[in-house]
């Protein structure tokens, strides 16, 4: 009876001192995981931030293409995309790992996104909170990654990259460049400068390109106007089949985004940009495809976010129509069965 009794204080007494060290112990753990240093202020994760766009299955097989570069990290190395993207990566600005030798190389990866289809396909949600809703007119957007063995490299604390946006896509507005964080968003991290760059041999022809010198990592980069004008649109869809999971998507004509979200009881809720000509496209998973003619989004104010009642504008109906197999597999079919185009051939 003694040892029993005595079992138990112990027990209350020292419990609890073993459950905040293995408490304690486990919040390190995940802090480390997250990439915390200890006493670092947490961030404040924004619950109305969806980082992926929903992508229909079929049309991963249009998703942009990833270019692979190989590098000596000792020297100063310049890239470029197809489309005209250029970095400029410094000697010795990447963080290498103990098991790196002497002479290896590393490789790049860098995705481009400038074609109205690369934007619906890149599954990137383009709503930037400031803290109000914003909608991005983009620039062009890109994501660079760095590798070595496929292990996942880092820019050295400090690194600032150069960085050379293409003038693919006009636009008056004076562009910012924004980080995704995959916790927060998209962050501004500042702005962006015109250069002029003779196109032909004649010196009458120039374009204004866009350079970045303050690229701190190896993540999705956009060149962006954030427009707090928005508004929202919503209609019902006729479906090809009984319940499918279907997405809508707005494509915008005059200006360069793609958001993407989901229906619910064939009814859809969209945001866009005010007095802006835009496309509203409907898919399921098998590929069948409703399309709405160009729209004007109008000029009232709102903006909807899951879970809101708030009134838009009604477009009317959608239909869903099955789509020959020959346009589904075909990009330049399939750009010319949406209404869209490529400003640059991929």
């Amino acid at each position: 009876m003694r040892k029993l009794v005595f079992f138990i204080l112990l027990s209350v007494f020292f419990c609890p001192v073993l459950y905040s060290q293995e408490s304690e112990e486990t919040t390190k753990k995940i802090e480390k995981k997250w990439g915390w240093e200890e006493g670092e202020k947490k961030p404040v994760i924004k619950k109305e931030v969806t980082i992926d766009n929903p992508i229909p299955l079929f049309l991963t097989q249009f998703q942009p293409q990833k270019q692979e570069f190989s590098i000596n990290p000792t020297m100063e190395n310049i890239i470029q995309g197809k489309f005209g993207t250029k970095i400029t990566i410094p000697a010795n600005s990447i963080s290498l790992p103990t098991s790196y030798k002497r002479g290896d190389i590393l490789t790049l990866e860098l995705i481009e996104v400038y074609n109205d289809l690369d934007f619906i396909t890149a599954g990137i949600d383009l709503y930037y909170f400031n803290p109000n809703p914003n909608i991005f007119e983009s620039a062009g957007m890109f994501k660079l990654t760095a590798s070595y063995y496929d292990k996942p490299l880092y820019l050295k604390r400090g690194v600032k990259l150069k960085v050379e946006i293409p003038s693919l896509i006009y636009s008056n507005r004076k562009m910012k460049m924004y980080k995704l964080d995959e916790r927060e968003g998209w962050i501004e991290k500042g702005s962006l400068s015109a250069v002029e760059e003779v196109s032909d041999t004649t010196g009458e022809n120039s374009r204004s390109n866009l350079v970045f010198r303050a690229m701190d990592d190896f993540k999705w980069w956009n060149a962006d106007y954030p427009n707090p004008d928005t508004t929202c649109l919503e209609g019902k869809v006729i479906p090809l089949e009984v319940n499918p999971p279907n997405t809508i998507t707005s494509v915008g004509i005059d200006y360069k985004n793609a958001s993407t979200s989901y229906l619910e009881n064939n009814k859809f809720q969209i945001n866009a940009i005010k007095g802006k000509r835009i496309k509203l496209i409907v898919m399921d998973t098998k590929g069948n495809i409703g399309l709405s003619p160009e729209l004007d989004t109008g000029t009232l104010t709102a903006f909807v976010k899951p879970g809101d009642k708030v009134k838009c504008t009604d477009i009317g109906t959608i239909e869903i129509k099955k789509i020959p197999r020959e346009i589904l597999r075909d990009r330049a079919k399939m750009l010319q069965h949406l209404g869209l185009y490529d400003i640059i051939t991929p």
